[in-house]
């Protein structure tokens, strides 16, 4: 961080871990625009709705009288140094130089509102091979409306594409109202010209402020995360979480909420520091969407047995783990503290995980793989043979029988990774029958992760 093309700071999760990078683009109120976003984002994490992210914040200078520096927003053209701002930006944010918390393998995400909502498709078109996801919420029209000052030519927007990649996310929203019906146009007017699809939605009332802006970004951040668009219960969900008040905080728990590799403080208390570098149209009455997701990782759906049984390993029987009193999805969660952890739950982390299966954003097996890929459980460190007693107590709920434990064994020996034998055990009668006992679904196990 030498150089000096670029001020941005940076809104990361408090705990260790690696987080997928978000550069947020604020709109002619500068900076300003974000002022609640840590307080914002915390909710939207304990909600139990989002996985937490790293916000890379470009500084902008608020906007004052009647003429709009465009020039600010073009990071994309203005050249320092033979790259232009964006690129040494996002060169930062890939090699890990703007946190030490970014997933630098992650693809790149940019969201922005109003001018950084044009800024956002500006980005999008011309570093395609790059940024990944993009997300203009109530967008000015300068992209392309005729007139001095305007961006782009119609030609040369419905010249230029966005990325390509399996995982892209466009996506584009705004009120039918605000700045008397231009965001509603402007959003319209790009669709029209652009070759590839957008998700569109488009509230019937609501102002061009942070009041819109906020629910409209958790709202792209929701689609990028779970590949569908929330209903506004989610996002009512979201915006208006209130912690849970505790009458005798634990000063002996953590209250970590206990994620995969992803991973941050319930609390989602985050550090600023501030550095210097060189198409589906939806409507707000849109259904409940009921989504599993785990973090970095995709997952499937369940529900049915599979046809595996114990695992993947030979037929097996005997032993046994005692169960909690406590019944259905927080005996559940209780359960995988005391089994997975060895310990019993913080009130908060406890929230945290049942807030994300009563919102339909995690399953058994979201829940179960978030406390064996979480740091707390990493850090213990077991050999291979204490790794598999946890698997059986976790997913069977018993002691290992020696055939089975055996088979594993040589599994693992012969190059099988361990997160190979977790989905074998996800996959099996055992794991269902256990599920239905607390009456969550199952679920099945995320593809592979990224070495």
């Amino acid at each position: 961080m030498t150089t000096s093309t670029l001020d941005y700071y940076v809104v990361e999760p408090s705990c260790e871990g690696q987080y997928d990078p978000v550069i947020l683009l604020c709109g002619l109120g500068g900076t300003r625009d974000f002022d609640n976003l840590e307080e914002t984002a915390a909710k939207w994490v304990n909600s139990g709705n989002l996985e937490p992210v790293v916000y890379i914040v470009p500084i902008f200078t608020p906007v004052t009288g009647s003429q709009v520096d465009s020039q600010q927003w073009e990071y994309s053209r203005i050249q320092v140094n033979g790259k232009t701002k964006l690129e040494h930006l996002m060169d930062s944010i890939q090699d890990g130089t703007a946190s030490s918390k970014i997933d630098t393998t992650a693809d790149l995400t940019v969201t922005g509102f109003s001018m950084g909502a044009v800024a956002t498709l500006d980005y999008g078109m011309r570093f395609n091979n790059r940024i990944v996801n993009v997300g203009a919420v109530s967008p000015a029209g300068i992209l392309v409306e005729q007139g001095q000052g305007c961006w782009y030519s119609d030609a040369a927007v419905q010249a230029a594409s966005f990325s390509t990649s399996g995982n892209a996310h466009r996506f584009m929203a705004c009120s039918k109202v605000e700045m008397n019906g231009g965001a509603y146009r402007s959003v319209n007017k790009y669709d029209s010209l652009f070759q590839q699809d957008f998700e569109l939605y488009f509230y019937e009332s609501g102002e061009h402020n942070a009041a819109l802006m906020y629910p409209e970004i958790f709202m792209f951040l929701y689609y990028v995360q779970h590949d569908v668009i929330p209903s506004q219960n989610i996002v009512s969900s979201a915006m208006n979480y209130v912690a849970p008040s505790t009458t005798e905080p634990s000063t002996t728990q953590p209250t970590t909420p206990v994620t995969p590799s992803n991973t941050t403080s319930t609390q989602e208390s985050t550090t600023q520091s501030t550095a210097q570098q060189g198409s589906t149209s939806t409507q707000a009455t849109t259904s409940e969407n009921n989504v599993s997701a785990t973090p970095a990782t995709s997952t499937g759906g369940g529900g049915s047995a599979p046809a595996v049984v114990g695992g993947g390993s030979p037929a097996h029987s005997g032993g046994g783990v005692t169960d909690p009193t406590t019944t259905g999805v927080e005996g559940f969660i209780e359960r995988l503290y005391t089994v997975a952890l060895g310990r019993s739950s913080d009130t908060i982390g406890a929230q945290y995980w049942l807030n994300k299966v009563n919102n339909g954003n995690a399953t058994g097996a979201d829940l179960a793989q978030g406390f064996l890929y979480s740091p707390e459980f990493l850090s213990k460190n077991m050999t291979d043979e204490q790794f598999l007693d946890i698997l059986y107590g976790t997913f069977f709920n018993r002691t290992p029988d020696a055939l089975g434990k055996a088979h594993w064994l040589n599994q693992l020996r012969n190059g099988m990774s361990r997160q190979q034998v977790i989905s074998g055990f996800i996959n099996s009668v055992e794991w269902y029958n256990l599920c239905e006992t607390y009456e969550i679904e199952s679920g099945s196990a995320a593809a592979p992760r990224a070495s």
